[in-house]
């Protein structure tokens, strides 16, 4: 019984170990998607600025 009982706790304890690394996977997961948008979107803006600039869309008539 005492085997069991040890077992079962070192089970436990393996399981909130692998759940909170799983909420640290999460949340860099988070932040990797959210930096990669973040990235595109100063790109998009910096491409859209110099494409205005080339076509003339930013002179004022």
């Amino acid at each position: 019984m005492a085997i069991a009982g040890a077992q079962r706790s070192a089970v436990g304890h393996g399981h909130r170990l692998e759940r909170r690394n799983r909420r640290r996977t999460t949340r860099a997961a988070v932040q990797w998607v959210a930096g990669i948008g973040a990235w595109s979107l100063l790109f998009l803006a910096l491409g859209w600025l110099v494409a205005a600039g080339f076509y003339g869309l930013l002179e004022t008539p």
